[in-house]
């Protein structure tokens, strides 16, 4: 029985998985560790304390608002049954 030959560029072996080579994965590996360590810091350092800003900011405002017409209304009514 004749064995036919296994081609040169073939994708398993020792050092490599699918054409990637070990080093080559590793590196895939670390930046996906990196990202996935990353994503949750910046979210809780930056994203988060800028959308509770936002939120006070508007909420700050739109109180000033209802007060100020609160008062139009109030002192429009007030004056016009005096």
């Amino acid at each position: 029985m004749k064995q036919t030959p296994i081609a040169k560029h073939h994708t398993f072996g020792p050092n490599k998985l699918y054409g990637f080579t070990t080093k080559t994965i590793y590196v895939i590996l670390f930046f996906i560790t990196i990202f996935t360590i990353g994503i949750p810091i910046i979210q809780s350092l930056y994203i988060y304390p800028s959308f509770v800003k936002q939120i006070i900011e508007n909420t700050e405002n739109q109180a000033i608002r209802t007060g100020q017409h609160l008062r139009r209304v109030l002192l429009t009514d007030y004056t016009q049954n005096h």
